[in-house]
């Protein structure tokens, strides 16, 4: 049987296609990994391992801007040791949250989704927590004005290491 000149061009068109859509497949899980990993180096200036699991992820931005998102990642219990022991964790808290924070963090937590608000519930006591508060290092002028008070916590970054499960928090809120 003679392939016609259309057929063999189909066939070579589906092949392609199928052959890209598989290259697709397999790229795709492994780019998201990546930028899931370096959602965290963005915020906060240093990698989490290249093993390390992403959880929980949950992203709800409106078109202003304004909403939350939550990444959970999960490490191995030797991984978070090793983790643990980088020097610039020594700019991080250790938990728990004094409960002036956690009071205003929690008002403004509650304004998320409610699986979001059900995965931060803040009640971590061994571990470190890191702060940044986006809106007040954007507008050094309105700290100046008003304070570090009165627009404290608009939009901020919050990442947590829970030593206890082995889990890593990267929560950003925009108001």
């Amino acid at each position: 049987m003679k392939w016609s000149c259309k057929k063999s061009f189909l066939f070579s068109g589906i092949l392609v296609v199928g052959i890209l859509a598989l290259l697709v497949m397999i790229w795709l899980p492994s780019y998201r990994k990546n930028r899931d990993l370096g959602r965290f180096y963005e915020e906060f200036g240093f990698s989490l391992p290249e093993d390390t699991y992403v959880l929980f992820k949950k992203i709800q931005f409106g078109a202003m801007g304004d909403g939350s998102s939550l990444v959970i990642y999960q490490l191995s219990p030797d991984k978070m040791k090793k983790f643990t022991k980088i020097s610039i964790l020594k700019t991080w808290s250790e938990l728990p949250i004094n409960k002036e924070v956690y009071t205003e963090l929690v008002g403004k937590i509650s304004n998320s989704d409610e699986e979001v608000t059900r995965h931060l519930s803040l009640g971590w006591q061994d571990g470190f927590y890191y702060i940044k508060d986006r809106f007040l290092s954007y507008d050094p002028e309105s700290k100046a004005k008003y304070g570090d008070e009165s627009y404290r916590f608009q939009n901020f970054t919050l990442g947590i290491i829970d030593m206890k499960d082995n889990k890593i928090y990267l929560y950003r809120y925009n108001q």
